[in-house]
């Protein structure tokens, strides 16, 4: 037989198997392989050797021949075959590879997501109720510094603004609204996927403090000391737990920015045989200190602490300059104080007095 005729032949024999073969349905007219019988290419829509497999039904256009991984996706999906859906708050779909929204919908923000609405990422500051409905349930893990001083700490400055001045009060609506939206800009929406870490939170919380104390409408160096004392006063109980160093740091630096001091009182009285706290000192003391005080241009602002304050202190006491804005002697103050009381209870002693020395701002 010519050896022409018998090439001829297998070709047709091989085109006919892979035309009439149920395994090359699927393959484009005329596209298999003379040698194997599988397809060359698929007709859109199916994947394989033979093309026996269906693209997935969320693919646009094909798939690849080899692994039926989709080259894009329709909306709404994304992954290799296109099997996942993308976060609900995205807009017009999201990246096939990462699934990150390509655009937010209204009303919506967050890093790739999407996940966090507009009123968490641009809180008023009206109340506190923004730590625990936004931070606390975009945070990962449990973080109890949330709702033991974020949110704890907001909302005893909400109760004290009815006792502050009007400046102490529009003070503490700024400071609020200021802290509420800094977590929300530096922590809560730029947060991978909207997790955010309670650590970076907790950081960024404490550091920020000073800067939203001393800006906005009214600066806390230009309140009243009344108001000052209150302000430093209510924050005096977190002084003393596991987060002491942040507000005492923030303390320090409000007195260095500010040129005032803080310093405590305890006095106890005498009575029936042992000493007890008591709740206010005596006006005679502090006309005293202030008598000696007023001779270097400095004096002391007096306010009371309540008899369960967790140090037993009885007061607080600011310490300013009565003439120009400069820096407080601390070393000075400390020693005539010192000498005030001592000379105070020579003459009052069924009275007991310690003074918890100057915070050093100089």
């Amino acid at each position: 037989m010519n050896i022409r005729y018998i090439v001829i032949c297998f070709f047709l024999i091989f085109i006919s198997n892979c035309i009439l073969s149920t395994d090359c349905e699927n393959c484009m007219i005329f596209q298999c392989n003379y040698t194997t019988g599988y397809c060359n290419k698929c007709v859109y829509g199916w994947w394989g050797p033979n093309c026996e497999n269906q693209c997935s039904r969320n693919c646009f256009t094909f798939c690849e021949r080899i692994n039926g991984s989709c080259a894009q996706c329709n909306q709404g999906w994304y992954g290799p075959d296109c099997q996942k859906l993308c976060p609900s708050g995205c807009a017009n779909g999201c990246d096939k590879v990462t699934g990150c929204c390509d655009k937010c919908q209204f009303g919506m923000v967050g890093n790739c997501t999407c996940s966090i609405p507009l009123s968490c990422a641009s809180p008023d500051g009206f109340t506190c109720d923004w730590y625990n409905s936004c931070l606390q349930k975009y945070t990962t893990s449990s973080c109890p510094v949330i709702d033991d001083v974020m949110y704890d700490k907001c909302q005893e400055y909400l109760n004290l603004e009815p006792s502050l001045s009007l400046q102490g009060q529009r003070w503490s609506q700024h400071v609020r609204r200021c802290i509420q939206n800094i977590l929300a800009q530096q922590v809560l929406v730029p947060a991978p996927s909207g997790q955010v870490n309670c650590s970076f939170a907790t950081d960024v919380f404490f550091d920020n403090h000073v800067d939203c104390y001393l800006s906005g409408p009214v600066s806390f160096c230009n309140l009243p000391y009344l108001d000052m004392g209150s302000i430093v006063k209510d924050g005096a109980s977190i002084l003393f737990s596991k987060y002491y160093y942040e507000p005492f740091k923030t303390l320090l630096e409000l007195s260095r920015a500010c040129f005032v001091e803080f310093a405590e009182l305890e006095m106890l009285k005498l009575e029936d045989g042992r000493y007890s706290i008591t709740d206010d000192p005596e006006t005679s003391i502090g006309t005293a200190l202030n008598k000696t005080l007023l001779e270097y241009q400095m004096m002391l602002t007096f306010l009371p602490y309540s008899s369960n304050t967790v140090n037993n202190a009885t007061s607080l006491l600011v310490l300013s300059n009565t003439t120009t804005m400069e820096p407080i002697q601390p070393d000075l103050a400390q020693k005539l104080i010192d000498s005030t009381i001592s000379s105070w209870i020579k003459e009052n002693p069924t009275y007991q007095v310690t003074f918890n020395g100057v915070i050093e701002g100089k």
